[in-house]
């Protein structure tokens, strides 16, 4: 499995994702990807619930309603039951930008998961295919929607498909320059993907390394990634050698506490 998958295990608590401990960043603002912490969840959906219901029956009847709750319903199904799901092509999106969030979201967590590394090359070959059909789908309609871009480059890597892989991460990337959470994304995948990454996006990469180095969480993801990927730590260096002084003492006392297990 990619080290992307292990990546997105380590990151930061903020984002409870798959219940076999994926997680995936994103500031308090952004409208929630995935939830999967029990507790959590059913607060949502006792909120979202009695609200989707009547909007949606006003809108677009029963199958609306369905499609639209459905990411949020299927939220305590276990991540080897969604897995399943994804490649049978048994979960969609709904109408709300959440919903789709959530579904992107489940598409990262199980396509990198090794529940589904453990499937056979047709399933996660479906799996794949339909993350990707997903992302595109909702790309087509949002064409700014950056994290759709970026599951959709994650899927065409899963299936080695190198040009859209780099097609899409260059789109994610001019979508959501300034998006601080995907850039953490963005860099775990490009990182783990870099021997692939065209020249543009190699220089993208780089720049979404120096935006990390802008916030606490940003240089946390990045000690990371350095620690996980010894590849990286050239690349990671030199950015955060351009960094001030107290910047780059912030990140060199990360990785001195997530190397000892120190929780941060």
């Amino acid at each position: 499995m990619a080290r992307f998958g292990k990546f997105v295990k380590l990151t930061s608590s903020k984002v409870p994702s798959a219940d076999d401990g994926l997680m995936l960043t994103r500031p308090d603002s952004m409208p929630p990807p995935r939830f999967s912490d029990s507790s959590l969840q059913s607060q949502i959906a006792e909120r979202l619930l009695p609200l989707g219901f009547a909007a949606l029956m006003v809108i677009g009847g029963a199958t609306a309603m369905f499609v639209e709750l459905a990411p949020y319903t299927s939220a305590d199904t276990p991540l080897s039951a969604r897995v399943i799901e994804l490649a049978d092509g048994n979960l969609d999106y709904g109408l709300s930008t959440s919903s789709r969030h959530v579904l992107l979201a489940d598409c990262r967590a199980a396509m990198v998961s090794l529940i589904a590394s453990l499937q056979t090359t047709p399933v996660r070959r479906s799996l794949n295919s339909n993350c990707l059909s997903f992302s595109d789908r909702i790309v087509a309609e949002q064409p700014t929607f950056s994290i759709a871009w970026l599951t959709g480059a994650l899927a065409a890597a899963q299936l080695a498909d190198w040009d859209g892989f780099n097609e899409r991460l260059s789109k994610s990337t001019r979508t959501g320059a300034v998006e601080q959470w995907i850039a953490q994304i963005r860099v775990a995948i490009a990182e783990d993907y870099h021997d692939r990454l065209d020249a543009e996006n190699a220089a993208g990469n780089q720049t979404d390394m120096r935006l990390m180095t802008d916030t606490d969480a940003g240089l946390l993801a990045l000690a990371r990634v350095y620690l996980m990927s010894p590849a990286s730590r050239g690349r990671i260096t030199a950015v955060v050698d351009r960094t001030d002084q107290i910047t780059h003492e912030k990140f060199l006392r990360r990785v001195r506490m997530l190397s000892s297990g120190e929780v941060v």
